[in-house]
């Protein structure tokens, strides 16, 4: 007989021992003050009632505390343990390495990093040595079926000559980051009660590891996965000078690593050759948290304002349509707003019903610790999914245009209906299909001189051709209303932000 079965025998027979001497009224009258619950107040209590509510408390009070809590903080000294062992070590080998190069052990560097170039050598010639193998013709049906065309242009010139304009004609970037606040209050919240949380991760110490190095700095870059969208390149057509419908592939570089790449290696890059191949650069930023300060920054403000008296710019600033959002549960927020602990039943009511109704808030919760947010990441991917649409922001001129083409104002449109039949596309649209796979730290100081160049990079002439490459930079971001309505919140977790949106295009 399993031991989740022994239990409440073990405690009905206690029972049977203990309403022999004591009677029923005063054993419910003493659970009924012990647990301060109006559950255990009888009018006419019995035995049987009396021991079916004992039983009750134990396994979902008494055996939960155990088995949350007890096996919670063995968890988390283990992780403490691990992460700091860790870091000593890592510390002491980097000592260590650092005494060794500036010792008398550099001629045994260089011994071995000679060896390693004459074992694998170090030409940047093409390693094949020879033409390609296949006419274009048939690389380029390999291509079509998925190989990647970046790692064709080593091969030779032959084939860097056929593909990189292919591969490089348009380009598109999103950018997803956040204030470090959100993370460094919710993984805060978990490392101290984590115990008691309805939704556990499946990686502590990696969650750990990233509160303890997000002290050091202020923002954070997201790579993002739209579930129904994973492709890193998308066709559009255009109508060129002649009248002609022409296709176009453009690649979409999502993953911040491969952002910093493209923009240190390509668009800062005065000796890129890749640069003479764009024709057309596009790009999002989307700010889940943080925006009314990154707005606010000097640098930034002294760039768009520069920017703003450039005659080769359009830049366009404005308030676009806010944007009604919805919190996975008042009272998840609640908890963690307050620094409190989950009480069992609002733990044990999340756990097996809101993961129900909602099977995506498990598998972000708590490493993701954006849920709300997330609608303006579905709204924007959605919108631009038909890359047509993107290429219109690229014609505005005017601020009018961009409050018509405005997609927070486009969702508003599908969704005139009362506050709780919003509530279900709000959250398939954002959090329902939108998942965070990475994360990178930065501080504001970086954060901020990365995003100004950017924009310059952008908004500078990208190619010595006589016709200019067109560019599009879409910048927009979360501010929470202040006046938002509370009686709102409280009745549909419902909360609003203000959007705002800057636009830098080519002029025309």
């Amino acid at each position: 007989m399993s031991d989740q079965i022994l239990k409440p025998t073990k405690i009905a027979r206690v029972m049977d021992i203990l309403l022999k001497v004591v009677s029923v009224e005063k054993v419910a009258h003493v659970l009924s003050r012990l647990t301060g619950s109006k559950k255990f107040n009888f009018r006419e209590p019995d035995k049987k009632g009396v021991t079916d509510l004992v039983e009750f408390y134990y396994r979902w009070t008494i055996q939960w505390q155990f088995e949350r809590l007890v096996t919670w903080k063995i968890k988390k000294l283990g992780v403490l343990i691990n992460f700091h062992l860790i870091k000593r070590v890592s510390d002491i080998s980097t000592k260590i390495i650092d005494k060794l190069q500036v010792s008398s052990f550099p001629n045994l560097f260089t011994f071995l990093r000679s060896f390693k170039i004459s074992r694998y050598g170090t030409s940047i010639t093409p390693v094949t040595g020879f033409k390609s193998c296949f006419p274009i013709e048939i690389w380029s049906l390999i291509v079509d079926f998925g190989a990647d065309p970046g790692n064709l242009l080593r091969v030779n010139k032959e084939l860097f000559g056929t593909f990189a304009p292919r591969l490089y004609r348009s380009i598109h970037i999103d950018i997803v980051l956040s204030s470090l606040d959100p993370l460094k209050l919710y993984y805060g919240h978990y490392v101290k009660h984590g115990g008691t949380y309805p939704y556990q991760t499946s990686d502590f110490y990696k969650l750990y590891e990233r509160y303890q190095n997000s002290g050091s700095f202020d923002y954070e870059f997201l790579d993002t996965v739209h579930r129904n969208s994973k492709n890193n390149t998308t066709k559009s057509f255009i109508i060129n000078d002649k009248g002609v419908k022409v296709y176009i592939e453009t690649r979409i570089i999502k993953k911040f690593c491969k952002v910093l790449l493209f923009y240190e290696n390509v668009l800062i890059n005065e000796s890129s050759i890749m640069k003479k191949f764009i024709k057309e650069l596009s790009g999002n930023i989307l700010v889940l948290n943080g925006m009314k300060c990154l707005l606010e920054s000097l640098e930034v403000n002294q760039t768009i304002q520069s920017m703003s008296q450039d005659k080769n710019l359009k830049v366009i600033r404005c308030k676009t349509e806010p944007l009604d959002t919805f919190e996975h549960c008042l009272c998840y927020e609640t908890y963690i707003e307050r620094d409190k602990s989950f009480i069992w039943e609002e733990s044990w009511y999340l756990e097996k019903y809101e993961r129900c109704a909602q099977p995506f808030a498990s598998s972000l919760f708590p490493d993701s610790v954006f849920f709300k947010e997330l609608l303006i990441l579905g709204v924007i991917f959605d919108q631009f999914k038909s890359f047509e649409n993107r290429r219109m922001f690229s014609l505005i001129q005017v601020s009018r245009e961009l409050q018509i083409l405005d997609p927070f104002k486009y969702w508003n449109s599908t969704l005139d209906r009362p506050i709780y039949k919003k509530k279900g596309p709000a959250r398939l649209k954002g959090p329902g299909t939108i998942k965070i796979e990475n994360r990178t730290f930065f501080t504001k100081a970086t954060t901020i001189g990365f995003l100004s160049g950017l924009m310059k990079a952008f908004s500078s002439k990208i190619n010595d051709s006589k016709i200019d490459s067109n560019s599009s930079l879409f910048i927009t971001g979360l501010v929470l209303n202040p006046d938002v309505n509370q009686d709102a919140r409280e009745v549909g977790a419902k909360v609003t932000f203000d959007t705002y949106s800057i636009i830098i295009n080519k002029a025309k």
